[in-house]
């Protein structure tokens, strides 16, 4: 039956753990700062030591992937932040984080870099003061000096307490600011300073002003039309408040699956609210209010999506989950962000040409 096929037989992964909700910026390309509508709040650290503690337990391979320690926050902002890096990673799990530096004060990047992470991404986005307050909504007057100053001494910092950890400085590469962006990477790189261009999303496609600033961009980056979606068959991100959600771009908890609190990982992995999910989004219909618009799910006519057509785009997606276990374990030892986009990218567009008949 087919509610027997949207249950799988290997362990999850987590994606994200989000340690706070709590921000001090107000980013254009973020829809924290307009749509995130849930309460505001810290992850207590006994529940973060539970998910911790099962996730090592139910995953034998939980050390092939990367699990990020944030979601819609700053997860600096978390008093606890560096004891929650430094639980994670003695048992392996390889927590990093990508951090806003305006907050990376001397303190705070000694307690970070103390606790062993895996990889760090510093996001200095704009290319001097005024751009930097337009991109990032900080209302200082010096918020790309001080980002910029922060974000050289912890690489210092990192380089004395945690050489092993990957640090990387990142732009965000908005198709509707190229100038800019191309501006800050040349300044940085007369500088001898290396910047990544991060590339840019759209998140689940909600939101006008966000979709807005891909104008002109490559849409094969977004991957539009491609096969079904595979985030239901791999992973999973947590909220503050122990609430699963099904993907790392679900900012207001749109379609939860399960509460940490209350239930198992491992039950939440094949539960029913799950399997639900599972079905919606790896058949292809995307009828849940996190993917409707999402340009990642074809948005295929729920007529056509019958029990036949589900297996086989399972079968389809299985196969693409065997690649996608692999693909984890090479970015793990080597994570280039333009590497990682690289990587990814190819990998849809192999699952792309894979016709479904």
């Amino acid at each position: 039956m087919i509610k027997a096929k949207r249950t799988v037989d290997y362990p999850y992964h987590i994606m994200q753990v989000e340690l706070t909700n709590q921000c001090v910026m107000k980013c254009i390309m973020c829809p924290r700062s307009k749509y995130m509508t849930r309460t505001v709040g810290f992850m207590d650290m006994t529940l973060f030591r539970s998910i911790m503690d099962q996730y090592a337990a139910d995953n034998p391979n939980c050390g092939d992937s990367i699990m990020w320690l944030h979601h819609l926050g700053e997860s600096l902002l978390h008093p606890e932040f560096d004891q929650a890096m430094a639980y994670a990673s003695g048992l392996g799990l390889n927590p990093s984080l990508s951090i806003n530096p305006i907050l990376l004060t001397a303190d705070k990047a000694q307690r970070l870099f103390s606790a062993h992470p895996h990889t760090i991404l510093i996001m200095l986005d704009g290319c001097d003061n005024e751009s930097f307050a337009e991109l990032r909504g900080y209302s200082g007057r010096d918020g790309y000096d001080k980002s910029l100053e922060n974000s050289l001494r912890a690489l210092e910092i990192c380089a004395r307490l945690s050489p092993s950890t990957d640090v990387q400085l990142n732009i965000i590469d908005i198709p509707s600011k190229k100038e800019m962006v191309d501006r800050a990477v040349e300044m940085l790189s007369q500088q001898g300073i290396k910047i990544e261009r991060k590339p840019f999303g759209v998140w689940s496609g909600k939101n006008d002003d966000i979709n807005n600033m891909t104008k002109d961009s490559d849409p094969a980056l977004f991957c539009p039309n491609a096969n079904p979606c595979i985030r239901p068959l791999t992973d999973f991100a947590i909220l503050w408040d122990g609430r699963v959600v099904g993907c790392c771009h679900d900012y207001n908890g749109f379609v939860i699956l399960g509460d940490a609190k209350q239930q198992k990982l491992i039950d939440i992995w094949n539960g029913n609210e799950m399997q639900e999910f599972r079905w919606d989004v790896t058949s292809g219909v995307g009828a849940n209010r996190l993917c409707c618009k999402c340009p990642c799910v074809p948005h295929y006519p729920k007529e056509i999506v019958n029990e036949k057509w589900f297996i086989h785009l399972l079968e389809v997606n299985i196969n693409l989950h065997e690649e996608i276990i692999s693909l984890r374990k090479e970015i793990s030892e080597k994570t280039s962000l333009r590497y990682f986009a690289g990587q990814v990218k190819a990998f849809f567009c192999k699952g792309m040409l894979r016709k479904i008949k």
